[in-house]
């Protein structure tokens, strides 16, 4: 489905049974979803490329720390939203060798699973 309107696009996300966290309306043309993980996402819609746009936060002792951001279509943005909801594109945390937590790093369980074992122990899944 093209989901060229942030309200009708807003409305299927809350409908989600069990979907994980907050999601709100800001302003004219976005959509806010602060996930329990700390991760928040903001959608907009850019209708003049039908696409939209995907930023990604992680909010930690009280800051955002930018981390990424992505522009499916509008027949993909739903998608991308469920393979979220489903565990099919999470977060995890890598600690370097003196046991400091880097920003989160967005991953694909496929891209995960190529990880050898001694890799994925570096990570912490956020859930």
């Amino acid at each position: 489905m093209d989901y060229t309107d942030r309200d009708e696009l807003y409305k299927d996300m809350k409908a989600l049974p069990g979907i994980k966290g907050e999601i709100s309306k800001e302003g004219e043309d976005a959509i806010f979803w602060k996930l329990p993980n700390g991760i928040i996402i903001e959608l907009y819609l850019n209708s003049n490329m039908n696409e939209w746009y995907f930023a990604t936060a992680y909010e930690k002792d009280g800051k955002n720390i930018p981390l990424t951001h992505w522009h499916p279509d509008c027949d993909e943005v739903f998608e991308d939203i469920m393979d979220i909801c489903e565990g099919g594109t999470f977060w995890a945390v890598k600690t370097d060798m003196f046991g400091k937590e880097k920003p989160p790093y967005i991953f694909e369980q496929k891209e995960f699973d190529k990880l050898s074992d001694k890799e994925k122990s570096k990570y912490r899944i956020l859930e």
